[in-house]
């Protein structure tokens, strides 16, 4: 749900990826696959 895509994003957002937008849109890409399940 919107708790569990919010904890992931903040995971991210406090990494140390260079590219945030890539993978948000990864994480966004992986969330809506596994709600298709």
């Amino acid at each position: 749900g919107l708790t569990d895509w919010a904890s992931a994003y903040l995971a991210l957002v406090q990494g140390t990826d260079p590219t945030p937008v890539e993978t948000i849109t990864a994480l966004k890409q992986r969330l809506s696959s596994e709600a298709r399940r």
